[in-house]
């Protein structure tokens, strides 16, 4: 990229929309549903009941959102019946956490159609959601 500012690309923001923000809402919850749910395996000796020490002791977290497990799991069954990179899209932008560039060079998306990617990811499967009969 260097230091030519016509050669520098504009950061890729993922602003959801209005009619977006109760999907994107419910995608935040099953991701830390899934955060919460989905622990590593543990020995089932002692060594498997070692808790580290608390490695963020000046700043602690904050306090986790309340996650209602049917809204999750209707969501991941949402996501479950969405094409492959529309799921894999939300699934790495949602749960993975990873930054917007890096999602839309794995799936092949032009940095400029990113946006309106995830926007027509977000509603299809707010669609399958209400086929469902789920509320948002």
């Amino acid at each position: 990229m260097g230091n030519n500012p016509m050669r520098q690309r504009p950061p890729l923001l993922d602003r959801p929309c209005d009619d977006e923000l109760p999907v994107h809402g419910a995608l935040l919850r099953w991701a830390e549903w899934c955060r919460v749910r989905w622990r590593p395996a543990r020995a089932g000796s002692a060594e498997g009941s070692y808790a580290p020490e608390a490695q963020n002791v000046f700043n602690p977290p904050g306090p986790r959102p309340v996650v209602d497990p049917v809204l999750a799991v209707a969501v991941n069954a949402g996501l479950l019946a969405l094409p492959e990179r529309e799921r894999r899209g939300l699934r790495l932008r949602y749960h993975e956490r990873l930054p917007d560039r890096i999602i839309a060079k794995m799936l092949a998306v032009h940095h400029a159609a990113y946006q309106a990617f995830l926007r027509g990811a977000r509603l299809m499967l707010r669609n399958v959601l209400r086929r469902n009969g789920v509320r948002l």
